[in-house]
């Protein structure tokens, strides 16, 4: 099974409505058992104000883990 993203989540919050933050972190999980697997980039796309309009924001190898 190849791996792919589950519980995304913004500021630890799994519903973000309301988190009042500008820029909020997004943290995610992968699900599979793919051996010797890495992330080394993603894209998120989330809604820009007027709201109606979608932005890609292409991130790169620098990937920053928080760790609790």
């Amino acid at each position: 099974m190849a791996a792919s993203i589950s519980r995304v989540t913004l500021e630890h919050h799994r519903l973000p409505f309301g988190i009042a933050e500008t820029q909020p972190r997004i943290s995610w999980r992968f699900d599979g058992n793919d051996v010797d697997w890495e992330n080394s980039a993603y894209d998120v796309d989330g809604p820009k104000r007027p709201i109606y309009s979608i932005k890609s924001f292409p991130v790169g190898a620098n990937i920053t883990r928080a760790r609790p």
